[in-house]
C-alpha cells in the first residue's frame, strides 16, 4: 500500500516488461519492477504525479513499449517504458470532432487501450455516452463507434492477438454478453450471450487460447471451446486423433 498517493484504484501487470502500475485516487501512478526473481519491491514504488485527479483505466503495450492512463479529469496520459517518459497527453471532449472546446467540455474514459496491430492506435471507451473513440498513436482522432445501449460497462476486457498478429478486443456487459471487436475500427466480430439477463464480471481466455470461462453472479462458469469465439480459426493440434467437434456450452 503506498506511503502517499492516494487510494489504489486501477492497476495493469506486464509479465514482459516486468512492470506493476497502479493508479490512485489522488492521480497518481505507482511504478513497481520486478527483480530477477520476478518479485516485487513493495516498500519503494516509483511515485509518478500523472493526472490532477482520480486515474479510471491503465493500459500496457508490450510491442510498442508504452503505458497510458485517463483520469476523471479527462486527460489521457502516454508513457514509455521503461523509463516511464511522458511522450504525449490528449484530453478528451464531449464533442470530439469540434476543435474550439471550453473547459466544462471534457469528459472521462472509463477504460483505456493500446493497440499496435494492424495499426497502432489509443481507443477509449467512454460509458456515458456509450461509444468507443479512436487516436492514432500521435493522439489525432480518427472516429468513434457506438456502443449497444444496454451495455453500460466493458467488465474484464482482454486484449487477445491471433496467428496473424491481429488484434481484438474480449470483454463482458452488465446485460450478459461476451462481445469481441477487432482493433482499430471496433468492428463487431462476435456477441455470445452465455447467460441470460445476468451481468457478466469476468472473463478468461487460456493460455492455448482454446476456450473462453465466464462468471456471473449466479455463482455460475460457463467454458466455451469454439473458434468463432474469437472470431478466427484456431489451428488443431495435428497429432491428435481425428476431427474434434466443437463442445457445447458447459454450465
Amino acid at each position: 500500500y503506498p506511503l502517499y498517493g492516494g487510494q489504489i484504484v486501477t492497476m495493469a501487470f506486464s509479465e514482459e516488461e516486468n512492470i506493476l502500475v497502479c493508479g490512485t485516487k489522488m492521480g497518481y501512478l505507482l511504478y513497481y519492477q520486478l527483480d530477477k526473481n520476478k518479485n516485487l519491491n513493495f516498500e519503494d514504488p516509483m511515485y509518478i504525479n500523472a493526472h490532477n485527479d482520480e486515474i479510471t483505466s491503465i493500459s500496457i503495450n508490450e510491442t510498442l513499449h508504452l503505458c497510458a492512463s485517463s483520469s476523471i479529469d479527462g486527460y489521457i496520459m502516454i508513457y514509455t517504458l521503461p523509463e516511464f517518459s511522458l511522450v504525449r497527453s490528449i484530453q478528451v471532449s464531449k464533442n470530439v470532432n469540434e476543435a474550439d472546446i471550453s473547459e466544462e467540455e471534457f469528459i472521462f474514459a472509463n477504460n483505456i487501450f493500446i493497440s499496435s496491430s494492424p495499426l497502432p492506435c489509443i481507443i477509449i471507451f467512454i460509458s456515458s455516452k456509450q461509444l468507443f473513440i479512436i487516436y492514432n498513436i500521435n493522439g489525432k482522432y480518427i472516429g468513434e463507434v457506438e456502443e449497444c445501449e444496454d451495455s453500460k460497462k466493458l467488465n474484464s476486457p482482454i486484449i487477445f492477438k491471433n496467428l496473424e498478429f491481429q488484434e481484438f478486443l474480449f470483454y463482458g456487459t452488465d446485460d450478459g454478453y461476451i462481445k469481441i471487436r477487432s482493433f482499430p475500427n471496433m468492428k463487431m466480430i462476435n456477441m455470445i450471450k452465455p447467460f441470460e439477463g445476468q451481468e457478466i464480471k469476468t472473463i478468461e481466455i487460456s493460455l492455448d487460447k482454446r476456450y473462453c470461462y465466464a462468471w456471473s453472479f449466479s455463482n455460475k462458469i460457463v467454458v466455451i471451446k469454439d473458434s468463432s469465439v474469437v472470431g478466427i480459426d484456431i489451428k488443431e493440434n495435428k497429432e491428435k486423433k481425428g476431427n474434434e467437434k466443437n463442445e457445447e456450452d458447459i454450465e
